[in-house]
């Protein structure tokens, strides 16, 4: 899994993706903006793990009751985390150079594999989110 996410982030940092945003924002580096990208990926995939969790009542938790100081301070230790992983003593280095060397057709279809998590992890949490609610309204 961890194979995955440094490809994730290998794809983040070499896109347009930090020449767009930095129109709009001020981003220091396409590493830290990778590394931020990646922590509300895994933000938004734990928030839909908790509503599968309520959707099908495996355990007594409300996503409601969750505390946002909580929720604040996971983000911040998955933030802290990836850059352990990403960036301290300059692994992202090591992470271009290993990835760049990739032939074309193979970096195609981890591509497609890439756009997908980051859809699935956009739009999940958003449908279980609709299907809480609209069970809870019948």
């Amino acid at each position: 899994m961890l194979t995955f996410y440094k490809y994730l982030f290998y794809r983040l940092c070499t896109s347009n993706l930090y020449e767009y945003l930095k129109k709009y924002f001020e981003i220091s580096s396409p590493i830290s903006t990778s590394v931020f990208i990646i922590t509300v990926l895994m933000c938004l995939n734990t928030l839909f793990v908790f509503y599968i969790i309520e959707y099908f009542n495996i355990l007594s938790i409300n996503s409601a009751e969750i505390n946002t100081i909580y929720a604040l301070l996971y983000c911040f230790f998955l933030n802290l985390v990836n850059h352990l992983l990403f960036v301290h003593r300059k692994k992202y280095k090591y992470i271009l150079n290993v990835y760049s060397k990739e032939p074309l057709d193979l970096k195609r279809k981890r591509g497609v594999v890439v756009i997908i998590y980051i859809l699935f992890s956009i739009i999940s949490p958003i449908i279980m989110s609709e299907l809480i609610r609209s069970n809870d309204g019948l």
